[in-house]
C-alpha cells in the first residue's frame, strides 16, 4: 500500500509518501509537488498521483517507482477529490472531482505516457470512490453535492448507470 500527500495542520499541503508492507509503515520518496486531495492509483512500486490542491488546484501528475516520484504530463482537467481506478503507473483512469467552483464529470485515461480525455461520467460528483482497471471500472458514492447513491460502470469507452447504493455515502475509502 502507498499513500502520498495530504494536509498538515493548520492547512498546509505536504509531500510525504508512506508505504505499508503488511507489518508496518515506512517513509517513501517525497512527491515533487506537495498536495492534498490528489487522485492516487496503482501499487507501492508502480503508482500515479494526479491533481489535488497545492493549496490552489494543480493539474500536475507524477509516477512512483517504489522510491522516487517523477513528473509526468499534466491532466487535462485541473481538479481535486477525483475518483480513480488502475493497477499500475502505466494504465489507469481518473474521473469526477471538484473544480473551482463546482463538480466535474470529466474522465481521463492514463496510458503510461499521456492523459486522454474520454467520455464523461453521467453524474458529476467529487469524493467518488473507484475500483477496477482502465477498461473495467466502477465509480460509486461521493457527493453531488449531497451524499450520492449513484453507481456507474466504465467499459473502457462509456459509463453506464447501474443500481444505486442503498444509502448515499460521501468521502468513501476503498
Amino acid at each position: 500500500v502507498v499513500i502520498a500527500g495530504g494536509l498538515n495542520p493548520p492547512s498546509t499541503p505536504f509531500s510525504a509518501t508512506e508505504e505499508y508492507n503488511g507489518a508496518g509503515w515506512s517513509n517513501g520518496g517525497a512527491l515533487n509537488t506537495s498536495r492534498r486531495d490528489a487522485t492516487l492509483f496503482g501499487t507501492q512500486t508502480s503508482a500515479i498521483a494526479a491533481g489535488g490542491g497545492t493549496p490552489t488546484y494543480t493539474n500536475s501528475s507524477e509516477s512512483y517507482d517504489g522510491s522516487t516520484w517523477t513528473a509526468k504530463p499534466n491532466i487535462n482537467t485541473t481538479r481535486s477529490l477525483a475518483g480513480s481506478a488502475g493497477a499500475s503507473n502505466t494504465s489507469g483512469i481518473m474521473f469526477g472531482g471538484w473544480l473551482s467552483p463546482g463538480l466535474s464529470n470529466a474522465t481521463e485515461e492514463w496510458d503510461g505516457s499521456s492523459w486522454t480525455t474520454v467520455n464523461a461520467m453521467n453524474t458529476a460528483r467529487h469524493n467518488v470512490e473507484g475500483v477496477g482497471i482502465e477498461t473495467a471500472a466502477l465509480a460509486f458514492g461521493g457527493s453531488d453535492p449531497a451524499q450520492s447513491k449513484h453507481t456507474e460502470e466504465y467499459d473502457g469507452t462509456n459509463w453506464t448507470t447501474v443500481n444505486d447504493m442503498p444509502t448515499g455515502v460521501g468521502e468513501l475509502s476503498g
